[in-house]
């Protein structure tokens, strides 16, 4: 695989060159509906972009993921960009990130992709992203002028929730302290976001947990008592010795109802056995479509291409999610992702 630096690039050009391979997809959908509806006029930025599918047989619903880092090239994009910021909150995401240590952030875009209502998602880990490229990422993140004072957890989440106007209440900044408390030790808490846009006053926290410490954590939270068992699913997904992304939702009541898991980031290499024996006991019960699983095992990989007039890597990989809700059938997701590198 390729050790390159994630590039900028713009939107539009980057889904454009990815159309004919995901039109062979399920995502194809979304693709189309990017291009119409999100990426005219975005600024050429994105680090990441990702399709995020629904895999049972009739749910042809596709959302789409950007990532972005908190860059200078970023900041000078967002900047110049007609109307200001091009994208809902980035700029405003971007005048805290310092401060705050939230140097990634993504916007989601729920189908059908409406331009205006994005949710946005700030990394809460300073140091998860930079651990992939540590040659490279003093010049994405330089050293100079002052250093902000350590945050909290719970400080950079609120400070940046405050930045985009939408900030915590002391009832919910108490559940979410209380929820951190309680969390697996070791953890990483990764993400964060505000589920506003989709109706839902509540936040949205990813967490990284090793799995052998999910089990005990989830059979004391009383908020899962009523979800499907969880063991076969942490079985099936993911190695004994892998880390369990998970996502848990908090309001002022403190954890909802509501679990999901996801597989690490891959389909090559160690992971490809597991994951392919998951995918395909999904199929043998019927409950993911056959030539879903066959379009998503073809995904990963990586193309020499060139984008813009530059040469670049086009990686690929994909992942899977599993929510759990109460009374509800369990939903499985694939998120069909791609990047360019630097050569």
């Amino acid at each position: 695989m390729s050790q390159g630096y994630p590039l900028a690039v713009d939107l539009g050009a980057a889904l454009q060159s990815a159309r004919l391979r995901v039109s062979r997809t399920p995502a194809a959908a979304g693709l189309e509906a990017a291009l119409v509806r999100v990426a005219p006029g975005s600024p050429p930025v994105a680090r990441w972009i990702v399709l995020e599918t629904r895999m049972a047989p009739s749910s042809p619903r596709v959302d789409l993921l950007v990532g972005f880092l908190a860059d200078a090239t970023t900041e000078s994009c967002v900047a110049s960009a007609s109307p200001a910021g091009a994208f809902p909150w980035l700029a405003e995401w971007l005048a805290h990130a310092r401060a705050l240590g939230v140097n990634v952030g993504w916007l989601e875009w729920d189908a059908p992709l409406e331009r205006d209502r994005p949710l946005f998602l700030g990394s809460l880990d300073p140091a998860f992203w930079p651990a992939f490229w540590p040659a490279f990422w003093p010049a994405f993140w330089p050293p100079a002028g002052p250093r902000a004072p350590a945050c909290s957890v719970l400080e950079r989440l609120t400070g940046l929730a405050t930045a985009l106007g939408q900030a915590t209440s002391e009832p919910r900044r108490a559940r979410l302290d209380e929820v951190f408390g309680a969390l697996p030790k070791p953890c990483s808490i990764l993400f964060h976001t505000w589920l506003g846009p989709r109706g839902l006053d509540a936040e949205r926290i990813f967490v990284g947990v090793p799995r052998w410490l999910v089990l005990p954590w989830v059979q004391r939270s009383a908020a899962f008592a009523e979800l499907e068992p969880i063991t076969p699913w942490l079985r099936a997904m993911l190695a004994p010795c892998e880390t369990a992304w998970l996502q848990v939702e908090v309001d002022d009541a403190g954890l909802r109802p509501y679990l999901a898991i996801e597989t690490t980031q891959g389909g090559v290499g160690e992971d490809a056995v597991l994951r392919r024996a998951f995918l395909e006991g999904l199929v043998a019960r019927g409950v993911v479509a056959p030539e879903h699983v066959r379009a998503l095992l073809a995904w990963p990989g990586e193309s020499a291409i060139e984008l813009s007039g530059q040469p670049v890597t086009e990686r690929r990989s994909f992942h899977v999610k599993v929510v759990l809700r109460p009374g509800a059938p369990v939903e499985i997701k694939s998120y069909f992702g791609w990047h360019y590198l630097g050569r």
